[in-house]
């Protein structure tokens, strides 16, 4: 058993139509191996109204599972490998708190924050592995380097818009950020090529945080939840999927010749990458539960009555332009690897949920 389509493609030639192997299988494949340093910190204090959580971690991945570049002998570019070594390491944070409690009032809290950072140590003698999604009018491409992140967004670093009619055009929907645009000489040889091409980001946040708090006063209860994260591109190819649904009779690709040495034509540039940071009200909820005299009137034992809400508010970073700034999935499968990740195409929108309910036991 084997997954057909992605092992073989039906192609043309010559008007003659057959089958070709796109990947191929590695029977020597092992496990991955996980070594891991994780030492913790507990500690209660004010007569347990507060209490700190703190943990440092390091865990480091060996023979990865990777799709590393083969010899062309191979009829494929690239296929699975265990190669690779990747650290992460950072710490988690968690303080609690029991701030207020009385017979008719009541207040905790609690907090969290993580940091991570992670590390390619190793990439089975290779310098570095390059990947790449999508076809070539909307290429996004990904770097694996030795001390780098193991997915880093990889193209030619955006230097200004070309000012041409064309741009201006209503009826021009790739606008500027599709069509072409200058981009620098970071080597400074006077000559737009490949070797300008740069790290122009990472998919994994600085840090992430969340906060908890819940209330009660006599009858009534009140929660809320928030959470952060901060840092972290993507790349929102969701666009690119709505701008090719049809070009009518405007020609997206016929623009006029400026200074060609200078221009990279529909190339992946850092305009392309996006901010994926947010802060969400993730849950908030309101309940009354119902006094024990007229529950029992209606023969329960308890009932209550509540009000939630999910994802009431919602901020992404300025600029960002996607659905959902926490997708992870896509619809091209080649981008489901991790030297991959950070690629948004076919996820769908926050979801933001209103609901009211009733809580009743017997």
């Amino acid at each position: 058993m084997y997954r057909f389509e992605e092992t073989y493609a039906i192609v043309s030639a010559n008007g003659q139509t057959g089958v070709k192997n796109t990947a191929l299988a590695n029977s020597n494949l092992g496990w991955e191996k996980l070594v891991e340093f994780n030492p913790g910190l507990d500690i209660t204090f004010g007569r347990r109204l507060f209490s700190l959580t703190a943990d440092y971690y390091t865990r480091t991945s060996e023979d990865l599972i990777l799709s590393a570049p083969v010899s062309a002998a191979y009829g494929v570019d690239t296929f699975l490998q265990n190669i690779g070594k990747v650290r992460n390491q950072g710490v988690e944070l968690a303080l609690s708190s029991r701030i207020l409690s009385n017979e008719n009032f009541s207040w905790s809290a609690s907090g969290q924050f993580t940091l991570n950072r992670n590390e390619v140590l190793d990439l089975g003698g290779n310098e570095q592995i390059i990947s790449r999604i999508d076809q070539e009018s909307r290429p996004t491409e990904f770097i694996a380097r030795l001390n780098l992140p193991i997915t880093s967004f990889y193209g030619y670093v955006f230097d200004r818009e070309i000012d041409i009619d064309f741009i201006d055009n209503p009826f021009n929907r790739f606008n500027n950020d599709f069509a072409e645009v200058y981009v620098k000489d970071l080597n400074g040889d006077g000559i737009i090529d490949a070797d300008d091409r740069t790290e122009l980001g990472s998919p994994y946040p600085d840090f992430t945080w969340g906060f908890n708090s819940n209330i009660t006063y006599k009858n009534f209860d009140f929660a809320f939840q928030l959470q952060g994260s901060h840092g972290g591109e993507v790349r929102v190819a969701d666009l690119d999927q709505l701008l090719f649904a049809s070009e009518g009779a405007v020609q997206a690709t016929a623009l006029p010749e400026v200074e060609r040495d200078k221009v990279i034509p529909r190339r992946f540039t850092s305009a392309h990458i996006q901010d994926a940071s947010f802060v969400t009200l993730r849950n908030i909820t309101i309940g009354y539960t119902v006094p024990d005299y007229l529950t029992k009137k209606l023969n329960f034992d308890r009932l209550r009555l509540y009000f939630t809400g999910n994802n009431l508010i919602y901020r992404t970073a300025k600029g960002y332009q996607g659905f959902n700034p926490e997708a992870a999935g896509q619809t091209s499968s080649n981008a489901n690897t991790p030297l991959t990740a950070g690629y948004q195409r076919g996820d769908g929108p926050v979801v933001r949920t209103i609901s009211a309910g009733i809580n009743f036991q017997f």
